[in-house]
């Protein structure tokens, strides 16, 4: 007997197949191989209505819910996945709901429940080949400050304007608690998150085409960039920077790579405490005039016991807007460990060569800073503010 014909004994006998076999299935139908399908629902879903598309027996007990199960010849997209939400929500123990590799196009936000965990299994890129999301105008789901543990994951994403509606980022109403963004790409759009968060876990893919910051967030004990590779990008007025981490504390911003077209690269301020950067890249390799990052690669107006390790800044300041490749003009207990400032690469000569590396206005300690074919400069406007070590051949200048 085959596996096959195995599954086709009845609910009792579902085919054995491996949770590795079951993770690489593919197709239409393998959505609903995935999650247990309509006859044999892993998550318990019903099957609701006529369904438009047929599914096999499939195993049982993966946790997973897929969301063309509850699709009907009567529900769009919305109601489709509206009715896996209301389903999954119900349960004591919440399943996974899986997007088949199909595009959807979205036009209400979600309700949101403690729990709900949205998923695809095709890789979520920039370029969508295994599904497209588009995103509901205002953001995906509704904010609702007693929901916490929400995980997006391997989702491909075109974004109208946000992933998810803006709240303040004192936290005054609320904030974004144990969120996780696994993965994926977000296509488009303004600013994904806007707002106060705590416990957020943010390892997009890919994030691209961006007309502002992508993070404008507050709060504290986050995880962002630090798993994988993630690449960002977009054009960005001026004045805008692409990650806007002012009033976030207690937090590591691991290797984004930046690809900062206008704008600046990243803002940190406020009065948050142990922000930790490590390894991110401001980068506008190939590009020139406008498309060049228009202003500093990292400003810091504020902060306290902030370090940064590992940044790499190329092609800023093309618009001449800032006193240096990196600003610091408040803040205390600023430490930079191994900043890279190359004056060339890939081709691409630095629109600013002999500026300041670093200027800063408050005291701040360098160590081991690199900058290859390009002035060895840091600028203060005191003395005494920059404890430079490890750093042969640099400069600090009063100005």
């Amino acid at each position: 007997m085959t596996e096959a014909d195995e599954g086709n004994q009845g609910l009792a006998r579902p085919p054995r197949v491996s949770r590795r076999s079951a993770l690489l299935l593919g197709g239409a139908a393998s959505a609903g191989a995935l999650a247990g399908g309509a006859a044999v629902a892993a998550a318990g879903s019903p099957s609701t209505g006529t369904s438009s598309a047929s599914v096999a027996p499939v195993p049982r007990g993966l946790g997973l819910l897929p969301v063309e199960d509850f699709r009907t010849d009567s529900r769009d997209d919305d109601e489709t996945l509206a009715a896996a939400l209301e389903h999954a929500g119900a349960q004591t123990h919440k399943p996974a709901i899986v997007f088949a590799n199909r595009a959807y196009d979205l036009t209400r936000p979600l309700r949101p429940y403690s729990g709900l965990h949205l998923l695809a299994f095709p890789f979520g890129d920039e370029f969508q080949h295994g599904q497209r999301i588009t995103l509901p105008a205002g953001g995906l789901l509704e904010f609702d400050p007693d929901v916490r543990s929400v995980t997006l994951e391997n989702l491909a994403c075109q974004v109208r304007d946000r992933l998810l509606p803006p709240i303040p980022r004192d936290a005054s109403e609320g904030a974004w608690t144990d969120l996780r963004v696994l993965g994926g790409g977000f296509r488009g759009g303004t600013t994904l998150i806007d707002g106060a968060v705590l416990r957020l876990d943010f390892q997009p893919a890919y994030v691209n085409e961006m007309t502002d910051s992508v993070l404008r967030i507050g709060g504290s004990d986050s995880w962002l960039f630090t798993r994988g590779a993630h690449y960002v990008g977009g054009v960005l007025p001026a004045d805008r920077p692409f990650l806007d981490l002012q009033y976030l504390g207690q937090s590591v911003v691991g290797s984004a790579y930046v690809t900062a077209q206008g704008g600046f690269g990243i803002a940190v301020g406020g009065n948050g405490t142990g922000l930790r950067i490590e390894g991110a890249l401001v980068d506008a390799t190939g590009r020139s005039g406008e498309l060049a990052t228009q202003g500093a690669g990292l400003r810091i107006t504020g902060g306290i016991d902030t370090t940064i390790d590992d940044l790499w800044v190329f092609n800023a300041n093309a618009g001449g807007q800032s006193p240096g490749l990196v600003t610091v003009t408040g803040g205390s207990d600023i430490l930079f460990s191994a900043p890279r400032f190359p004056g060339s690469n890939g081709g691409t000569r630095a629109a600013d060569v002999d500026g300041p590396c670093i200027h800063t206005t408050v005291p701040i300690t360098v160590i081991a800073p690199k900058a290859p074919g390009r002035a060895k400069l840091i600028t203060a406007t005191a003395p005494g503010l920059v404890t430079l070590v490890g750093a042969p051949g640099w400069d600090v200048q009063v100005v």
